[in-house]
């Protein structure tokens, strides 16, 4: 992996880590043994919004913040948590749930709100770094 790192400036890997493991302290020697500590930056620490939202998720993500690893709050939209309770989360990517954007093409005006929709949202998801 280090080679990609290397030749590709803008490459980064997104890794879903459980919050139990990711504030365990077993990810940095591992990291470490796979020469990767260079690019802590550019690996990315995916949890989802449930597990962001735990005081063991949060106490993860201030880990992996502070080793300088990048922070992804995955699936958002799935809980019924809400914009108000990420608010306090420190987190670099937002990766929006596709069931707050898909829609059903048998709705009147489905099939129309689903491509425009699909048509932000891929604009939004390669783009948007918070």
């Amino acid at each position: 992996m280090v080679p990609l790192f290397e030749r590709h400036q803008h490459f980064y890997v997104s890794v879903n880590i459980p919050p139990a493991i990711l504030g365990s302290g077993q990810i940095l020697p591992m990291v470490e043994e796979l020469q990767l500590t260079p690019y802590l930056s550019r690996i990315v620490c995916e949890v989802t919004e449930r597990q962001a939202l735990t005081s063991v998720g949060r106490s993860a993500l201030k880990r992996a913040r502070n080793s300088g690893m990048s922070i992804a709050i995955d699936d958002f939209g799935t809980g019924h948590s809400g914009l108000m309770q990420i608010v306090g989360l420190d987190f670099d990517i937002l990766k929006i749930d596709h069931s707050l954007i898909r829609h059903d093409s048998h709705e009147p005006n489905g099939g129309e709100n689903a491509a425009r929709h699909r048509s932000a949202g891929r604009g939004a998801a390669s783009s948007h770094r918070c």
